[in-house]
């Protein structure tokens, strides 16, 4: 009886041991790891993800020099080339500095000595003036031909001795990812109904849109068909509240939709009596 006793609880244990050991052959599969697949798998299948990465490109060129003119505005060409972004990037160009100049957009070309001056401004396009140092001066987005933007040198004036007067000036390149969009989630709307009689004073709906953070908080108020003769609406300059006049008997909906291109709409009920 003690002999059967013991090859029995060796039997147990050795079975035991052998469950363990199938269970360690067969571990769970991470995320993101190689699918393993042997003849015990459960499904025979497996998946693979296929990436292709595409790298941002760009050049963009600034002449080495320009010559100014004391009777005449000159001009300069700033150009980018095979141009290859993100969906909304944007190339920007500013002016970071100036030899002789720290701020302000009067500009200071000085002769070796330092003791002459000639001053002038710059201008994008054709413009005379108007660019200061921390300017953006271009910019530039995905193009399939070179796109080229143009700075202006207004005349030059200023000098009391004869020779070279000369600044360099220093641009910044960088690309500004795409701005974040905040679409429009929600439009309430106070009063959420307009009970009227005919010759009423005009009545302002406000609105409110959600959340606080929307990119584009703009409106548009239109009316129902059935309101069309019977209401005059006037939304306010920032689109967020409309005055609606009563100018006949009717019913319909006043109809309030997000202008960011979200689709969100919202509708009060307008009932005018004679």
């Amino acid at each position: 009886m003690k002999a059967k006793k013991i090859i029995a609880g060796l039997s147990a244990m050795a079975l035991a041991s052998t469950m363990a050991m199938s269970a360690f052959a067969l571990p769970a599969q991470e995320e993101g790891a190689p699918t393993q697949i042997n003849k015990d798998s459960v499904p025979q299948s497996g998946a693979m993800t296929a990436t292709y990465e595409v790298e941002a490109k760009y050049t963009v060129t600034i002449p080495a020099s320009v010559t100014l003119s004391s009777t005449e505005t000159v001009s300069a060409d700033i150009t980018a080339s095979d141009v290859l972004l993100e969906s909304g990037q944007k190339i920007k160009v500013t002016l970071t500095g100036a030899s002789n100049t720290e701020s302000g957009s009067t500009f200071s070309a000085k002769n070796s000595s330092g003791e002459s001056t000639a001053t002038y401004t710059i201008g994008k396009g054709e413009v005379d003036s108007g660019v200061a140092v921390g300017d953006v001066v271009a910019e530039f987005t995905t193009s399939e031909e070179q796109e080229r933007q143009m700075l202006s040198f207004s005349p030059a004036s200023g000098e009391t001795y004869a020779g070279r007067h000369t600044e360099v000036l220093t641009f910044g390149i960088e690309v500004e990812d795409a701005p974040t969009n905040v679409p429009v989630s929600s439009i309430n709307l106070y009063p959420d109904r307009l009970d009227m009689i005919f010759g009423a004073d005009p009545v302002t709906v406000y609105a409110t849109v959600g959340p606080d953070g929307a990119t584009n908080k703009e409106l548009e108020w239109t009316c129902s068909d059935g309101l069309a003769q019977s209401v005059h609406i006037i939304p306010s300059e920032d689109t967020l509240s409309c005055l609606v006049e009563f100018t006949d008997s009717g019913e319909g909906q006043l109809i309030v939709r997000a202008k960011d291109g979200s689709g969100v709409t919202k509708t009060i009920d307008v009932t005018i009596d004679e």
